[in-house]
Order: C-alpha cells, then sequence, then structure tokens
C-alpha cells in the first residue's frame, strides 16, 4: 500500500513538473492571499519559433526597462450574483504581453512580489493586501 502510494505521488510530481513552462512569481494580494503569477516571458518551447521566442524576448526587456511604475494585472469578471470578482492574473503589464494576453487592466491594487523584485519607490498598497480577509467579507 505505501509502495503505491508513493509511486502515486512520484508519477503526479513528475506530470506537474514537465507541465511548468514559464516562470512564476509569488505576490501577496487582498486578504493576504499569495498567487502564484506567471512572470517574464514562456519557456522557448511554448513559442512556434526560437525566433517568434527572441523577439518576444526583446520586446519584454524593453517593456520592463522602460516602465517607471510595473503593475500587477488583474482580470474581473461578473458572478452569477452579479458582483465582480477582480483577481491578479500576472506579474505585470509586460509579462500579460509576453504571454499573449488580450484581457488584462491594471489590479486596484498593487501586489506585493515576495521575491523582492520591482520597480523601486515602494508599495503604496502593501498594508491594504496583508490584511486578512475579515469573517464579515466571506458572508459571515
Amino acid at each position: 500500500m505505501i509502495r503505491s502510494v508513493t509511486l502515486s505521488v512520484a508519477v503526479l510530481l513528475a506530470i506537474s513538473t514537465n507541465s511548468v513552462f514559464s516562470k512564476t512569481a509569488q505576490v501577496l494580494y487582498l486578504g493576504g492571499i499569495t498567487y502564484l503569477l506567471p512572470d517574464e516571458c514562456p519557456e522557448p518551447e511554448q513559442f512556434v519559433s526560437q525566433r517568434t521566442y527572441n523577439t518576444k524576448l526583446a520586446e519584454y526587456r524593453r517593456c520592463y526597462e522602460s516602465s517607471t511604475e510595473l503593475k500587477t494585472q488583474c482580470v474581473t469578471d461578473t458572478l452569477q450574483s452579479g458582483k465582480k470578482l477582480t483577481v491578479p492574473i500576472y506579474t505585470d503589464s509586460c509579462s500579460a504581453i509576453c504571454h499573449g494576453a488580450r484581457k488584462f487592466q491594471d489590479c486596484p491594487y498593487q501586489g506585493v512580489r515576495l521575491d523582492g523584485r520591482g520597480k523601486a519607490g515602494g508599495n503604496k498598497d502593501a498594508d491594504e493586501v496583508k490584511k486578512k480577509i475579515s469573517d464579515s467579507f466571506v458572508g459571515r
């Protein structure tokens, strides 16, 4: 029994490891929730050619170097109740563009990267995103 569980876990780890094709970063967002968000550009294998990858990578680098403030990127969807749900999907706009995203916007609050990477100048929203979700927020 233990041997079969160990084998199953090893297979799952091998499958999940092979399916990760892009860099990710841990970003703390509203409610103190940590998201693993796509960062930078996907691996070269994700592009149709090496030339396309090189073009996208150069575009990403120009974007990153020329941006004074890189904001966490979000998507907003409408729930069945009519309420809006906004969640982070990329570390910044340069990463979103490199990943080929078409639908994204600056998040209402700037996420806090836990790796320390990002532009200097501080994050005015850091205290807000670190606050834990209260019971009243989740409907209790």
